[in-house]
């Protein structure tokens, strides 16, 4: 057995296969092209925006024909997962997709900002916008720009074109809102145009509401007057809100449809909050009936959120029709959204302080018309590549402070030909290009914008409180902790940690600023601290949280502290407090300690409550494995996968159990299925690499999992890996650049420091082999081939 392939061996706790390789983003030119003001001819652009549209609930629908206008931009363009980043909240997100920027850059970090009058939180607006966004770059090079909705537009911005902001549908339901000064739309004089669009609740269709939800026109009449006294909590009834969602979509849509239809310009986005809302308001009452949930509530609301689709899908149709032919169109979502059994159990998905847990980092992304690629398949799409594709598209400049791509993959090679990709210098771009425009001081909608996003679980009590008591000018840690979130998935944890102080500052108790410190902590290899903040953690949490990942890392803590017998101690404690998923978790830390057969009680004692518990079958799967194979293991994995297909995990452990048992293709086509679901997942780019270098195919290897690095550069099984491939390939320098990093990450691992002191042999550089080798001993003085190897090593120094 050669040296990378002991190195493939190395297996994750969670049942990764290990053998991986490297894939970069293409570079950028190295220079501009063209003047910084030159824009070449381009065709009109439709960015069409639907928040939380997700294809696995939108797959079924198109199979049985209730999507056409979705299945055909599909079928004839080039489709994708669009890949939302961390933390996965729409106005940060919608904010990147308009300025092809991250949080840190943007400036959108929240719901809510402080209201400078000192009395409490406001919603986000264009005011916090620190860099242009598409509309700017437009308007910049002579070229009209329509938006509608879009998220934090109000004020609304002079640009050639107009401008309907996120406000308008919200202070519609004001009384006495003046048309003018207000920001709400550029010009403002469009306002009383859109005055005369506005769908009122009482105009929303008693026929269009009963063939979305089953109930009837004595209800309506409830609803509607409930919506009409305008009483505190109006939209936290199902029914009330409903109307009210589809009182935003039709106000919006009409306006979208009048602006394209007199007059379409160069770049029109328009944005849909309504799938988003209706997810979070009406999921959990989908079948099959999730616990706590009536069957009256099955009945009633139970096909609201597939039938919201097929409205969506309409109105998407009308959109189209209505675009000029030559239009470039692009679909795309924010996030997706928890369905089926991916739905979290005892919640809700308005649950206040908690929806965002129910969204799903892969929504929808299609690219469709002229130049189009037809039935491409994307795989991820950033959203930070949203922008610089539409710029290319249009044939404007990209500026270099954007950190995305065109998405080449997405046009036929003739089209990319034509528009390629011009990076021009961010400070060489004409002075109009701008970004937010200063609050005029009113907030007009603001109340009724409070009460949608309390209604929705993202705010909570009256909107006002702050995050230091009696402040007269509150800041409020969730910004805090949102920055940090970015910082984290970056891993640039320079800038996480004070963003963290500041929040656990303000609120020493917050659960969600508490999880970042543990990781904080475990990521700079500080083990003992991120002890001592999962233990703060564990006490603030109600009983079913934190949930298993985030108590499997709890369990890693300990490993690597060396404190395997005080974790053991720990989650025995917390089952008997009745948190009981983490026997998962002490099942993982009892195997490390040798006690197999307590282990595997526990996981199955945890199986027994919850049989998709990936923790608990995590460690039957390690168990399994350190007794020869997880072949034994199939009919249980079977089991689970026929009540959850789409579970990554549990398609990954089965591929291995198929690559036990010599079925290369089954394993394949297993992985292939789990990519299908989750695009982004590095554990299987790592067990898919590895079974492809396995069957001789390096060259299909490596491009896989450099996509899997450069997505998650912290992945360890695709770190190793890669350094695998490329040392198989003969490329000793970047396998060493590969395994070096995952000692620098702080793992620290026999394999690894033997596959290191391999390449550098391999390299020419003896010293450093001879150095590595002597680490790797250190850490199993057992090894009895690195000793013949470093003996080898030290007689050849000696002739």
């Amino acid at each position: 057995m050669r040296w990378w392939q002991r190195a493939a061996l190395l297996g994750a706790a969670a049942g990764f296969a290990v053998m991986l390789a490297w894939l970069g983003r293409p570079g950028r030119p190295a220079g501009p092209v063209g003047g910084p003001a030159e824009a070449r001819p381009g065709r009109r652009i439709l960015l069409v925006g639907l928040d939380g549209a997700d294809w696995r609930i939108a797959d079924p629908l198109i199979r049985q024909g209730r999507l056409p206008h979705l299945a055909r931009l599909r079928e004839q363009g080039a489709w994708g997962s669009a890949r939302a980043m961390t933390p996965v909240l729409s106005p940060l997100l919608w904010t990147t997709i308009a300025t092809g920027t991250t949080p840190d850059q943007h400036g959108i970090i929240d719901f809510l900002v402080p209201d400078p009058s000192g009395r409490g939180r406001i919603p986000v607006s264009s005011a916090s916008r620190r860099v242009p966004a598409l509309w700017s770059y437009f308007t910049a090079f002579g070229r009209s720009s329509d938006v509608v909705a879009w998220w934090a537009t109000w004020p609304a911005e002079p640009v050639i074109g107009r401008m309907v902001s996120d406000r308008v549908a919200y202070s519609l339901f004001d009384v006495d809102v003046p048309a003018e000064g207000t920001g709400l739309t550029w010009p403002d004089s469009l306002h009383q145009e859109v005055l005369s669009l506005f769908v009122s609740d009482a105009a929303v269709p008693d026929d269009l509401l009963m063939g979305i939800a089953e109930v009837g026109r004595g209800e309506l009449a409830a609803a509607r007057a409930r919506l009409a006294a305008a009483g505190p909590g109006a939209l936290r009834e199902p029914l009330s809100h409903l109307i009210r969602i589809l009182s935003g979509t039709m106000t919006y849509h009409a306006v979208a449809m009048k602006l394209l239809r007199s007059g379409q310009a160069d770049f029109t986005a328009v944005y849909y909050q309504g799938i988003d809302e209706v997810c979070h308001r009406f999921i959990h009452f989908a079948p099959p009936r999730m616990e706590g949930v009536s069957e009256r509530d099955v009945a009633r609301f139970g096909r609201v959120v597939e039938r919201f689709y097929e409205l969506q899908d309409r109105l998407l149709g009308e959109l189209l029709a209505a675009a000029a032919p030559e239009t470039l169109v692009m679909v795309i979502s924010d996030h997706g959204f928890a369905s089926g059994p991916d739905r979290i159990e005892g919640r809700t998905a308005d649950i206040e302080g908690q929806p965002a847990r129910w969204h799903r980092r892969h929504g929808i992304a299609l690219v469709h018309g002229p130049g189009a690629a037809r039935g491409a398949e994307l795989g991820s799409v950033q959203l930070v590549d949203v922008a610089p594709t539409l710029l290319a598209a249009a044939g404007l400049p990209i500026p270099d402070s954007l950190p995305g791509r065109m998405l080449t993959a997405a046009f036929d090679p003739s089209f990319v030909q034509a528009h390629p990709e011009r990076r021009v210098a961010s400070a060489s771009l004409p002075a109009s290009v701008s970004a937010g425009r200063p609050a005029p001081g009113a907030e007009p909608g603001s109340a009724a914008m409070m009460e949608t996003l309390r209604s929705l679980g993202y705010v909570g009590g009256t909107g006002t409180e702050s995050g230091v008591a009696g402040s007269p000018a509150p800041v409020f840690p969730t910004a805090h902790q949102n920055m940090a979130g970015v910082h984290l998935a970056a891993g640039d944890l320079e800038r996480a940690e004070p963003e963290i102080a500041a929040a656990l500052r303000m609120a020493p108790s917050s659960r969600t600023a508490l999880a970042q410190m543990f990781e904080l902590r475990l990521r700079q290899g500080r083990h003992d601290e991120a002890i001592a903040a999962a233990r703060r953690l564990l006490a603030v949490c109600p009983p079913d949280e934190p949930g298993t990942r985030l108590l499997a890392r709890i369990s890693e803590a300990f490993l690597l502290a060396g404190r395997g017998e005080e974790g053991v101690a720990l989650m025995q404690e917390e089952r008997e407090k009745g948190r009981w998923r983490a026997g998962g978790a002490e099942a993982r830390l009892r195997l490390e300690a040798k006690q197999a057969d307590r282990a595997r009680t526990l996981a199955r004692e945890t199986l027994a409550r919850d049989p998709l518990d990936e923790s608990a079958m995590a460690a039957l799967v390690q168990a399994a494995r350190l007794d020869g194979g997880v072949a034994s293991l199939r009919p249980e994995l079977e089991a689970a996968l026929a009540r959850r297909p789409e579970s990554v995990m549990h398609l990954n452990w089965l591929s291995l159990a198929a690559m036990e048992a010599g079925d290369l293709d089954g394993a394949e086509e297993l992985l292939e299925r789990a990519l299908d679901v989750h695009p982004d997942h590095g554990g299987t780019m790592a067990n898919l690499g590895a079974l492809h270098l396995r069957r001789q195919r390096a060259d299909r290897a490596v491009p896989l999992l450099a996509r899997a690095v450069e997505l998650n550069p912290r992945n360890v099984e695709c770190r190793v890996n890669l350094g695998t491939a490329w040392a198989i390939r003969g490329r000793y320098a970047e396998a060493i650049r590969e395994f070096a990093a995952v000692e620098r990450a702080g793992h620290r691992l026999p394999a690894v420091r033997n596959a290191l002191a391999r390449a550098f042999l391999e390299s020419g550089d003896r010293p450093s082999a001879r150095r590595w080798l002597e680490a790797s001993l250190e850490l199993d003085p057992s090894q009895e081939p690195a000793r013949r190897l470093l003996a080898g090593l030290e007689a050849g120094d000696s002739d």
